[in-house]
């Protein structure tokens, strides 16, 4: 593979508030803050918050790995304001497919159900943080989600063959893309 990037998603209703929003369900601005990748978020106004851009080369592999930390407490949060979510995130990159390759440490190859080794896709479930004394397994490799568990984490392949320029990532579920 030429290069590995991270991406680590969040979900902290205390990063909505501690920016001065007060999140209701029929605002879906109110919310802003509170999904994240890399520790930043789609923002309304454009030096409030950055949308995560990747820039890889043509003719690249690449493997990216999706940690979803929703569901753990924001140590930089105040304790009054720290209210993580056990949030589900569909990743989806616009431009490219990818062959996802593990899940929770556990080889597509390995599992029982839930995707087929080498089928191309373009979004895929990243779970909540799961419960360490009930882990992934292949017949769930997704465990069983825990607020304060272990971070989950999806690995992907991608070929960048067609596109050249910025490949936006994204939560598929519109209202976390604030």
């Amino acid at each position: 593979f030429d290069r590995q990037r991270t991406f680590t998603w969040s979900a902290n209703l205390g990063n909505a508030l501690a920016i001065g929003n007060v999140p209701d369900d029929l605002d879906v601005t109110s919310f802003e803050g509170t999904y994240r990748i890399n520790g930043e978020f789609f923002a309304t106004k454009f030096d409030e918050g950055q949308v995560p851009l990747t820039m890889p080369m043509l003719g690249t592999t690449e493997v990216w790995s999706m940690k979803n930390t929703s569901g753990q407490s924001d140590p930089s949060l105040p304790a009054q304001i720290n209210i993580p979510l056990l949030e589900w995130h569909p990743f989806h990159i616009h431009q490219n497919d990818f062959v996802v390759l593990e899940i929770n440490g556990i080889p597509v190859s390995d599992l029982k159900s839930a995707y087929l080794d080498g089928v191309l896709s373009d979004t895929i479930g990243l779970p909540p943080t799961y419960d360490p004394s009930q882990p992934p397994t292949v017949n769930n490799p997704y465990g069983t989600p825990k607020v304060d568990g272990e971070t989950s984490e999806v690995k992907v392949v991608m070929e960048f063959e067609d596109f050249p320029g910025s490949y936006v990532n994204h939560c598929h579920i519109l209202f976390h893309e604030d």
